[in-house]
């Protein structure tokens, strides 16, 4: 795969009766870097951090908290995801894994300005401890048109506007193709202009 760095989502690939290990062997013989978890209480996560440590894979990410749609674009959510995110934010600083991916939570009538600073507003309870342990937060932007609709974090200039907001090297975008192919398209030039907010 040569200078590409590619990884899968543990969840799309391991299906019910599927040795974990013979997965995991596998996904490096293609070449693949590394593995994606979303909630680390469904997956074998004590499990897949034998395996990948032996088949010499990475843990690239794994959600930080627990809900996609009740997110960090509504203060009453603000406690429970600063608890989520600072137990996750240890367990991938012990565990070598870079990123944990945050959510903007669905829009529900909340105005887009305001809830710029809202998500940044909770992002600034954990950040000091991802910056210490040298984690990122890497909050997913998501297509809203087809497979998540009214989710918030829809567009990169929102997405960057959040990253601006919370003022940490440490606040990042996990920037999908996939999504956002087809919310704004142009993506090359979007990822050029933007690089320094993608983790």
């Amino acid at each position: 795969m040569g200078n590409i760095k590619q990884s899968f989502c543990l969840g799309l690939f391991l299906k019910e009766g599927m040795a974990l290990d013979e997965l995991i062997r596998r996904a490096k013989e293609i070449g693949c870097a590394a593995v994606e978890i979303w909630q680390r209480d469904k997956a074998p996560f004590e499990e897949l951090l034998d395996v990948t440590q032996k088949h010499s894979l990475q843990i690239a990410s794994m959600s930080g908290h627990y809900s996609l749609t009740e997110g960090l674009n509504n203060p009453d959510d603000h406690g429970r995801i600063a608890d989520e995110l600072t137990e996750s934010i240890e367990l991938a600083a012990k565990h070598g894994i870079p990123g944990l991916i945050v959510f903007s939570g669905n829009r529900n009538g909340r105005d887009d300005e305001e809830s710029v600073e809202i998500c940044a507003d909770g992002l600034r309870r954990v950040v000091k401890l991802a910056e210490e342990k040298g984690v990122n937060l890497n909050m997913e932007l998501l297509n809203s048109k087809r497979t998540h609709p009214g989710y918030q974090c829809d567009h990169t200039e929102w997405g960057v506007r959040v990253c601006k907001a919370t003022g940490s090297p440490r606040a990042k975008l996990l920037y999908d193709i996939y999504h956002m192919s087809i919310m704004e398209g142009d993506l090359i030039e979007t990822i050029r202009a933007n690089i320094e907010y993608i983790g």
